[in-house]
């Protein structure tokens, strides 16, 4: 099946390869508002050009992975022949409204340009080794019947790891992405900061990260949280919040408290 790729952020720049590498499928066209990176990312394919969005060759499938707010523009401005999907985890499927077939293709996972992470390294090759744990989710939804197969058949090729979500479920997980990846990855970045104050880099916590993770996911994050909040310590708590300024002592004490009610401890 030929595919059009268009987008050509972090998510595109990882499943355009991947979707290439299949038996079956063959990106032939990578378009984006910016020339350039469309071209950029053509030239990593085996046999693709550079577009732009009002110039999309014929396909079989139209791959929508762009920021959330440009997809129904684009949807409402192109052909309606063939499947398209978009890779939103927030967009409901109706942004979708008027193509022929319609489908969602969500992938549950951060990526970025600059990192290679080995589940993304995985995505559409056979170097998962039959471990599922660290595939991949991928969440569909489509319009019909038809739509469901063909991109139920595109999912399973990538991962081990495919389930059906409508667009209320599939926003829920993407609301949780947000507190489990960018809201953590944020308060990493505070972390950070604080360690280099003192003179160490963040690789001193990666143990400490490995083994929060690992807990969490062993015996729940309710059931594996430590720390002084978790003990009701206010007088470390105190200390820590006179330590800090700014945002950081703001949100110190948010989630202080939070923890603190959780356990039924008195708040700050």
């Amino acid at each position: 099946m030929n595919v059009v790729v268009i987008g050509a952020g972090a998510v595109a720049s990882w499943l355009a390869p991947a979707i290439d590498r299949l038996d079956g499928y063959r990106v032939v066209a990578v378009a984006s508002r910016t020339p350039e990176h469309a071209q950029a990312l053509a030239r990593a394919l085996s046999d693709a050009v550079g577009t732009t969005v009002d110039a999309l060759p014929e396909a079989d499938v139209y791959l929508i992975s762009t920021s959330d707010d440009a997809i129904a523009a684009i949807a409402a401005n192109t052909p309606s022949s063939g499947l398209w999907i978009h890779t939103s985890g927030s967009v409901p499927i109706t942004a979708l409204a008027g193509k022929d077939r319609s489908a969602v293709l969500y992938p549950l996972q951060t990526f970025s340009k600059k990192a290679t992470t080995s589940a993304c390294a995985a995505l559409g090759g056979p170097a998962l080794d039959g471990h599922h744990a660290d595939a991949i989710p991928l969440f569909i939804e489509a319009c019909d019947a038809e739509a469901l197969q063909q991109v139920e058949a595109l999912a399973q090729a990538l991962s081990p790891r495919v389930s059906e979500a409508d667009s209320e479920r599939r926003r829920a997980l993407h609301v949780a992405a947000v507190f489990a990846c960018n809201f953590t990855n944020r308060l990493w970045a505070h972390a950070s900061d604080i360690l280099a104050k003192a003179g160490y880099p963040l690789d001193v916590l990666k143990p400490l990260l490995q083994t929060t993770l690992d807990k969490a996911m062993a015996i729940s994050p309710v059931e594996g949280q430590t720390g002084p909040a978790r003990r009701g310590d206010l007088k470390i708590l105190k200390s820590h919040l006179a330590s800090l300024d700014g945002i950081e002592k703001e949100i110190y004490q948010l989630i202080s408290n939070d923890i603190l009610l959780q356990y039924n401890h008195p708040q700050l």
